[in-house]
């Protein structure tokens, strides 16, 4: 009988495609490591929400709000909507920069500061992270909160008015909601008014953000006006009555016969031009003419006939309208 005495192999004998398989999984692993990571700093370089806030702002210096509203959720409740932002009409924030951020898993708080016509500003916008995919891996993120503030703009009477280069209906108090910087407002072209451009200011504390409008008539029209007005007054002057139809001045006749009647004006009446609560642009004396009438006077038949000089003073009142580049006075007596 014969016996086997060779020992047993008490070790794994090795196979080559496995450890192949081995090396190869951890490769694969270790890329999936570094791409998930390389893919995580190029989404935080270059989707984060501080870069969200600076693509937001480079939107602003190039005055394109539909460049600036792409990167807004935040809406506004403002009755005549967002500000325009047209051209030199618009000025927007400068020296911008990214002060701080926080980030706590899907939302951000960002402080941005940047000068606005010289002044130091500095404001706090929330953001959340975008739910869409930019390529289908990157989630950039969206100001939710501190883009947009409010502009009033009280139009008074004016038909309307010009805000960030936009022309709107006036004769109401205005109301816009503004991304920051700086707005003009000022009048289209009126053939009888002007406003010296005045700005009002949205995400700039201690600047103004609300403006009254005062507008002051031109100097064409006051010429107009005036030389309307005086036309209207010597044609008056020229009646033979004592009480001449459409004029601001008469003559008390009482129980006198008058005769050869002659008006004379003595001193023009001081105006001014404003606008009523209705809106109409209406001449106002602000201090009376004067007339002299002269002629005869008899009480009765058997009278004879005395001449006299008396003196009247009057006011000038009416209405002027534009009738497209032409000023038109029309006289109320």
């Amino acid at each position: 009988m014969t016996t086997d005495l060779a020992q047993p192999d008490i070790f794994v004998r090795h196979v080559p495609g496995r450890r192949r398989s081995f090396m190869v999984g951890v490769a694969v692993f270790l890329a999936l490591c570094l791409t998930v990571a390389v893919l995580k700093i190029v989404e935080r370089q270059v989707f984060g929400p501080e870069e969200t806030v600076r693509s937001f702002f480079a939107g602003l210096a190039g005055r394109d709000p539909v460049a600036a509203a792409a990167f807004v959720v935040e809406s506004t409740t403002a009755d005549d909507g967002m500000a325009a932002m047209v051209g030199k009409a618009y000025t927007p924030p400068e020296s911008v920069r990214v002060v701080d951020a926080v980030i706590d898993e899907n939302r951000a708080t960002v402080a941005a500061a940047y000068t606005i016509r010289g002044s130091e500003q500095e404001i706090l916008l929330t953001l959340v992270r975008n739910e869409q995919a930019t390529a289908g891996l990157f989630h950039g993120w969206l100001i939710t909160g501190g883009a947009v503030s409010q502009l009033d703009v009280d139009a008074g009477a004016v038909d309307s008015v010009t805000v960030g280069g936009s022309t709107v209906p006036g004769r109401r108090a205005l109301v816009f909601g503004a991304y920051p910087g700086g707005y003009e407002v000022t009048l289209p072209v009126h053939p009888i008014w002007r406003l010296d451009p005045v700005t009002v200011f949205a995400g700039a504390g201690g600047l103004p953000s609300t403006a009254t409008l005062s507008p002051q008539v031109q100097e064409a029209a006051w010429t107009a006006v005036g030389k309307q007005l005086r036309g209207h007054l010597d044609a008056c002057a020229k009646s033979a009555e004592a009480a001449p139809a459409g004029c601001p001045f008469a003559y008390s006749t009482g129980y006198y016969s008058l005769n050869d009647l002659d008006w004379r004006i003595v001193k023009y009446p001081l105006y001014n031009v404003v606008q009523d609560e209705t809106g109409s642009v209406v001449v106002q004396t602000i201090e009376e003419g004067e007339v002299a009438i002269s002629g005869t006077r008899s009480y009765g038949f058997y009278d004879t006939a005395q001449p006299f000089t008396e003196s009247v003073t009057f006011s000038q009142s009416g209405q002027v309208i534009a009738d497209g580049k032409e000023i038109v006075f029309i006289p109320v007596a």
